[in-house]
């Protein structure tokens, strides 16, 4: 199948008219318009009647389950809250169209989720002891800190936690908004 070419600009539409509207022949206004096919120009002065000031008519097809208005109470349903699930934004558009439709819609639109970062829960005992070593180094120089050593440790068990979340915030711009989950350790409960 042959792809389509593009529609000829009402302008030029209007053009073509004009000049068989004054007795030009299809011929005559090809040698005119080279780049316009001559089958082109009869099909614009054959179906010039059914335009409105040389626009086409819309294509055939069925038309879109979701409004403009639909897309904006969507987009404006996340940006009120970025960690809104799948459930609530098909009730936002009524159900009318699949999970899958959205997310096409927010596809084009460059919009995707992200896991929200986690940070461990402190409790006071946790905040001030960290306090506490923060006053005690404070007098470090950054020559007493390239001294310094530091380990990362951490313990990882499977199918324990909480569920994760999940949001519409990119995640270096998540610690600036309330994307951030609390988690708690077994120590720390």
């Amino acid at each position: 199948m042959v792809a389509r070419s593009k529609d000829l600009t009402p302008a030029i539409r209007e053009r073509i008219c004009e000049l068989h509207s004054i007795g030009w022949g299809y011929k005559r206004i090809h040698t005119r318009y080279p780049a316009i096919p001559l089958s082109t120009i009869q099909y614009t002065v054959k179906k010039e009647s059914e335009r409105r000031e040389g626009v086409s008519k819309p294509r055939s097809g069925r038309p879109k389950k979701l409004t403009e208005a639909d897309k904006d109470r969507l987009l404006n349903a996340i940006h009120g809250d970025p960690k809104i699930t799948a459930e609530d934004m098909l009730a936002e558009v009524d159900h009318k169209v699949k999970y899958r439709s959205i997310q096409r819609l927010l596809n084009a639109e460059n919009m995707r989720k992200w896991r929200c970062s986690w940070r461990p829960f402190l409790k006071e005992e946790h905040a001030l002891k960290r306090l506490q070593w923060a006053h005690r180094y404070r007098h470090f120089t950054p020559e007493d800190w390239a001294r310094v050593f530091w380990s990362d440790e951490c313990t990882v068990e499977r199918g324990i936690g909480v569920r994760r979340e999940w949001t519409f915030i990119r995640p270096k711009d998540q610690p600036r908004e309330d994307n951030v989950k609390d988690y708690h350790t077994e120590g720390s409960k």
